[in-house]
């Protein structure tokens, strides 16, 4: 299915526009919550950003491959704790 996506330019173009925007929005928020003293100045903005795109990404496509064996709610429960812990200042 993802890999599909590699081979179609159409999908692979679409796909390359949606994970900038998504980037670029959580590298917004990273920096506006170094600015406000809620997440860690050390840490790399752009990096992060990526982390947390594929991150969610690959739960995304786990459920979507695997329907019935993620379990969303618990993934949701699990990024939160795992996000609080990494960028918490």
């Amino acid at each position: 299915m993802i890999n599909a996506g590699w081979y179609n330019m159409v999908v692979r173009h679409a796909m390359a526009e949606l994970d900038t925007v998504f980037r670029d929005i959580l590298s917004a928020m990273i920096e506006q919550g170094k600015a406000d003293g809620h997440i860690r100045s050390d840490l790399p903005t752009t990096a992060v950003a990526v982390l947390l795109v594929g991150m969610l990404r690959g739960i995304g496509v786990q459920s979507r491959v695997h329907p019935g064996a993620v379990d969303i709610e618990a993934c949701r429960d699990g990024v939160h704790l795992l996000v609080h812990a990494a960028l918490r200042a």
